[in-house]
């Protein structure tokens, strides 16, 4: 997959000469090395029924987070509305309501939308329907008009609308209206919807206008409703104690309450052929039924001695699960006109059919554990089925004797009829492929040799191994584990013409191992180490911690002649606290490489021999880093980031013995984080983070050659040189912008994008490119990228759509080579994969065909 972008593609309406700023690049992802199917998906969610199909919000790499829908069908697939264009997501999701003729009612962005013949309008304005991640219920139709209420944390209200902006509005005092908007349960009617607000407890009935909305009763408690017979019913809870049963027919004449069950509970309420069943309990677990025209004279269809039950009614049938006093345990059955039977009882200790329940049709799908039990409610036959889990049943939505919702385990559009053979993936909206790579952890290293890069990822990652890449397919492979007999490396540096690597076994002991640019096969180095410190190279000679003590550490060395390490002798450690990674590299200078012992304090040298081996200075913090340079050998000194106490911070300076070994220029008093260094002219600039200070600073080694040219600290250290300009990014104080500098305080100015919403999502990416542009993590309006920015910062611009996916993980830097930075990223097809950006020298460079 190749990507080659032009600035002039990129940014629509900048200028010719803006856009001609930023050189041609090139990204294109070296290898899909993870080719099974993901287990991600489009994470859908928000599925409702409407007419003879379920709408849900899904998430693909095509359109971001949209409106589809579905008939059940595998070919039934449908995207209903593309809010956004391009791969920017719908926030919050869109979510259909309801239809008003061919007028399709929608929420999404916190606005209200009709949807017809491909086009949207809004109906309300911007930030206006608040309604959290989807809005309570489509109320009721009523005259052409649609009731909806919104429910969120922040607020509750009820809207109206016939499907046009002039015909929408909030039923609240500037449209003449005074119900309480705090809703509680609600029942729809022909005439419109009645429901219960709070705090006054009110009974109100509601058809969208003013004439025909009123409160009309007072009803405290009210927990459960149902319609049958052309009036809603509620089930109340009575303060003090008992329950109470409502009917109301929209009008105060016609709202009374029914009848009191004095001692017993609420519990549920439901229709069924046209009929009324309501459940309570007191000492027992009771179900009665009510004919709509006979409220007085009720028949009781179940009443059992039990500590909980619930009620459960389908298109023909009742059912009732039941506890007992004595732990057992009762399934009950019957079509409602008659005394429910027992179809199934679990003895005492057994864990029964017990669980949330679920209507599909006259199916009845019980979530017990570990497994679902599948309920028949024709024929009263039961049955465990291994796939009731296979979808998340709290978001489905039911089409005919069907359940379509997201599967639990690929996060897909899954369908079920209840059965193990009907339950089954439906739709895979998102045809990805798994993660080649997982997040990179601090031990991830990569070496270049020519225009090859050998690199290994995390140490926590199961796919964790040593792999080689020219920027191909083809010439990208790992190193097979066996190599390593199994261990698993976690640092790796060059040994001259060899690569050294460090690998873990099963048991926790440390191997060194011998390999080439080929990954053609490995040779043990002969000796195992306990220690799991960093390689330091110095020229041709590597150099680590092997082990030895707490107060004395082992250092050694490999060159390319020899067969095995050998130790160079004891370094002295003082106050020691972690047996473990007790060398980091500064630099190299003076024909010695220079060391900081990070868990003593102290800055050492080392040219690979006993003599050559001893300590600079002890007292000191050094910013050291293993995957940017923290440090620059600038006329024969090696200068980087260190502090000491009580003096604060200071750039450092060292030319490899103890007396040319010293603070110079005097930085920060509040400590250093971190540090970055970059060549710049016949001097140098380098970036330090800390916890409130920081900044930017060009120096050629002297005090009064330092200028700190930014005042505020860098984000991540966040600097490239891009010619004889200087960019970076800084963080939070001022609010956090890009900068192109050309050394001095006077020549530092702010740059923004022309492209709109730009912002920067993780610059744990930030480097020059060919000395061409420096690109970096961002996120836009149609989603996150690779961005790029020119030599002068006059363009800033996305070139490339990979980055932060739903999965989390940010674009990552891999390391360079001699023409190309390599970067993991995902572009929401084949996960984590690793890619290749560079500069194309022509613009033919393929060839070119008049």
């Amino acid at each position: 997959m190749r990507l080659l972008l032009l600035c002039t593609a990129l940014v629509a309406g900048a200028s010719a000469a803006n856009a001609q700023a930023l050189p041609p690049l090139e990204v294109s992802m070296v290898k899909d090395t993870n080719t099974a199917p993901d287990e991600y998906g489009s994470n859908p969610g928000g599925f409702r029924r409407i007419g003879d199909r379920v709408y849900f919000y899904a998430w693909t790499p095509q359109t971001g987070r949209e409106l589809y829908s579905t008939d059940g069908t595998p070919g039934g697939l449908r995207l209903e509305l593309d809010l956004v264009p391009g791969r920017a997501s719908v926030d919050p999701p869109p979510t259909a309501i309801d239809r008003l003729g061919d007028r399709l009612i929608v929420t999404a962005q916190n606005r209200l939308w009709a949807y017809t013949g491909g086009t949207a309008v809004a109906l309300t304005p911007p930030d206006s329907f608040n309604i959290g991640l989807m809005p309570r219920r489509a109320m009721t139709q009523v005259g052409g008009r649609l009731l909806i209420a919104s429910d969120s944390f922040f607020s509750q209200a009820v809207w109206v609308t016939d499907g046009t902006p002039e015909g929408t509005y909030r039923q609240d005092a500037a449209h003449g209206f005074t119900l309480p908007e705090r809703m509680g349960v609600d029942c729809a009617t022909a005439a419109g919807t009645l429901y219960t607000a709070g705090p006054s407890y009110a009974l109100v009935r509601n058809d969208g206008t003013l004439a025909g909305s009123a409160i009309i009763a007072t009803l405290p408690g009210a927990t459960w409703s149902a319609a049958a017979g052309g009036r809603c019913h509620f089930l109340a809870e009575v303060p003090g104690g008992g329950s109470a049963l409502w009917a109301s027919d929209g009008t105060a004449q016609g709202s009374a309450e029914i009848v009191r069950f004095a001692d017993e509970a609420p519990v549920s309420i439901a229709a069924m052929s046209g009929n009324l069943y309501v459940a309570t309990r007191g000492a027992n677990f009771r179900i009665r039924r009510y004919a709509p025209t006979d409220l007085a004279n009720p028949s009781v269809v179940l009443d059992v001695p039990a500590t909980a039950g619930s009620l459960v009614a389908t298109r023909s049938a009742v059912l009732a699960l039941v506890d007992h006093s004595d732990q057992s345990s009762s399934v009950y059955l019957g079509n409602g006109s008659a005394t429910l039977a027992a179809i199934h009882t679990a003895p005492p200790g057994d864990a029964g059919i017990r669980g949330a329940s679920y209507v599909q049709g006259d199916t009845v799908i019980v979530m017990t554990s570990p497994l679902a039990t599948r309920i028949d409610a024709t024929t009263g036959a039961i049955a465990t089925i291994q796939s009731g889990g296979a979808l998340t049943r709290t978001l489905t939505a039911t089409l005919g004797d069907n359940a379509i919702g997201a599967g639990t385990d690929d996060e897909e559009v899954w369908i079920s009829d209840g059965t193990d053979a009907g339950t089954h993936p439906l739709h895979a909206l998102w045809p990805d492929t798994a993660n080649g790579f997982g997040p990179l952890a601090a031990s991830a290293r990569s070496v270049a040799v020519g225009d090859v890069l050998v690199y290994n990822t995390a140490f926590d990652d199961a796919r964790n191994t040593l792999w080689r890449t020219d920027g191909t397919a083809q010439g990208t492979w790992p190193l097979p584990s066996a190599a390593l007999g199994g261990a698993i490396p976690y640092s790796i540096a060059a040994n001259g013409g060899s690569i050294v690597v460090k690998a873990r076994d099963a048991a926790g002991l440390t191997h060194l191992y011998r390999t080439d640019a080929q990954l053609s096969g490995a040779t043990s180095a002969g000796t195992t180490y306990s220690s799991t410190s960093e390689f330091v190279t110095h020229g041709d000679v590597t150099l680590f911690d092997c082990g030895g003590s707490l107060a004395t550490m082992t250092l050694c060395a490999l060159t390319p002649q020899a067969v095995a390490p050998f130790e160079i002798g004891g370094v002295s450690i003082a106050n020691p606290s972690q047996p473990d990674d007790n060398v980091a590299a500064i630099g190299d200078v003076g024909g010695a490489a220079i060391l900081f012992l990070p868990y003593a304090n102290e800055i050492w040298r080392s040219d690979g021999t006993a003599p050559g081996t001893f300590r600079l200075s002890s007292g000191d913090t050094v910013a050291t880093s293993a995957t940017h340079a923290a440090s620059i050998v600038h006329k024969g000194k090696l200068y980087f980031a260190g502090c000491r106490a009580p003096d604060g911070c200071s750039l450092y300076a060292t030319d490899g013995t103890i007396a040319g070994t010293a603070p110079v220029v005097p930085l920060d008093p509040s400590g250093i984080f971190d540090a970055r260094f970059e060549r710049f002219g016949d001097a140098f600039v380098f970036g330090t983070s800390s916890g409130w200070f920081g900044g930017v600073w060009r120096s050629d080694g002297t005090i009064a050659g330092t200028e700190r040219i930014q005042l505020e600290r860098i984000e991540r250290i966040a600097l490239s040189i891009v010619g004889d300009r200087i960019h970076f990014k800084t963080c939070c104080y001022p609010p956090a912008g890009f900068y192109v500098s050309d050394g001095t305080q006077a020549g530092t100015h702010a740059v923004s994008s022309q492209h709109p919403g730009l912002t920067t999502t993780d610059t744990r990416l930030f480097a020059s490119v060919d000395d061409a542009a420096t690109i970096f993590g961002c996120s836009t309006s149609t989603g996150s990228m690779i961005c790029a920015m020119d030599r002068e910062g006059t363009d800033i611009a996305p070139i490339a759509a990979l980055g932060q996916t739903a999965r989390g993980a940010s674009i990552e830097f891999l390391g360079r080579t001699s023409d190309a930075i390599y970067v993991i990223a995902d572009d929401y097809l084949h996960g984590r994969e690793p890619w290749r950006i560079r500069v194309r020298e022509a613009i033919f460079a393929d060839g070119f065909e008049p």
